[in-house]
C-alpha cells in the first residue's frame, strides 16, 4: 500500500508547496496571468499597438563595422555589459555609431559615461518593470507602462528612423531595451544586418514556476512576456554563471591584471 507521501510524489514532483496534484497546483494558474494581460501588446503587430499596418522596413545601407548598442536604464547591469561589449568591439576596429538608452538612466549616468563617447545618443520612454527599492512591481503597472509607452514611442518614430538610417549599424546590439524592441519589431533593419539580445533575464525562462515564491513567479511570468517581445527582433543570447544553451558569462571582459 502506498503512502500518501509517495502519491504526492509522483502527482506533483518537484512542486515546493507539495499540491497534491499538477492540475490543483496554483502557480502554473498564477503564472498565466501577467501573460494573458501582456499578450496583446507584446505578441501581437496590430496596428492599434504599432501604429503601422504593417512593418515598415529601415532604408540604408549599412557601413562595415558599424554598430548601435541600446540598453535598459534600471539599475548599471546593463549598461557596466554594454560598455564591455562596446569595448570590446572598439578593439576590434568596430565602429560605434549612435546608443540608445530610456527614461530610467540617471543624468549622471548620461553625463559621465554616455556624452564622453562622442556619438549620438537618443533617449526612448522606459517600460516599468522593477522598482529600484521594492523590487518586480505588480503586472497593472508594468501593463500601464507598456500602454504609455508605446504610445510616446510611436510619437518617435520619425526621430529613431533617422537615427538609424544615419548610424547606418551593422550591427545592433541590444541589452533588454524593451521599447527599442518595439520599435525594431514594426520598423526591422535592412537585409545584412544583424540584431543581438543580451541579458541575464533570458535564463529565466529555463527556470520551473513549481519551484517559485508568489512574486517570483509574477516576476517571472512578466519577464518572460518581455522577452518574448524582444526575441521576434533577433536570437537572444542569455547571462548565466550556470552552463546552458545560448548563453554567456556574467563578466563580457577580462579584467585588467592586478
Amino acid at each position: 500500500m502506498q503512502t500518501s507521501a509517495k502519491l504526492n510524489e509522483e502527482k506533483a514532483p518537484g512542486c515546493a508547496d507539495g499540491c497534491k496534484s499538477v492540475i490543483t497546483c496554483w502557480k502554473p494558474c498564477l503564472y498565466s496571468q501577467p501573460q494573458i494581460a501582456l499578450a496583446p501588446l507584446v505578441k501581437t503587430q496590430a496596428a492599434c499597438v504599432t501604429g503601422v499596418k504593417e512593418p515598415q522596413p529601415l532604408a540604408y545601407a549599412p557601413g562595415t563595422g558599424r554598430f548601435v548598442i541600446g540598453f535598459c536604464g534600471s539599475g548599471t547591469g546593463h549598461l557596466t555589459q554594454s560598455l564591455a561589449v562596446l569595448r570590446m568591439l572598439q578593439a576590434r576596429g568596430m565602429t560605434l555609431a549612435g546608443i540608445v538608452f530610456d527614461t530610467d538612466a540617471t543624468q549622471k549616468m548620461v553625463q559621465e559615461t554616455l556624452e564622453p563617447l562622442g556619438v549620438p545618443l537618443l533617449q526612448l520612454p522606459a517600460i516599468k518593470l522593477v522598482d529600484p527599492k521594492k523590487g518586480m512591481v505588480p503586472t497593472v503597472v508594468t501593463l500601464h507602462s507598456v500602454v504609455t509607452g508605446v504610445g510616446k514611442l510611436r510619437g518617435m518614430y520619425p526621430q529613431l528612423v533617422s537615427f538609424f538610417v544615419d548610424a547606418k549599424a551593422e550591427y545592433i546590439f541590444n541589452f533588454w531595451h524593451t521599447t527599442l524592441a518595439f520599435f525594431l519589431r514594426s520598423h526591422p533593419p535592412p537585409p545584412g544586418v544583424r540584431i543581438s539580445n543580451v541579458a541575464p533575464q533570458f535564463a529565466l525562462s529555463s527556470l520551473d514556476v513549481r519551484d517559485l515564491g508568489f512574486w517570483e513567479i509574477v516576476g517571472k511570468s512578466t519577464i518572460d512576456a518581455m522577452a518574448a517581445l524582444i526575441a521576434q527582433t533577433g536570437p537572444c543570447l542569455s547571462l548565466s554563471a550556470r552552463p546552458q544553451p545560448n548563453s554567456l558569462p556574467p563578466i563580457l571582459e577580462v579584467p585588467a591584471a592586478v
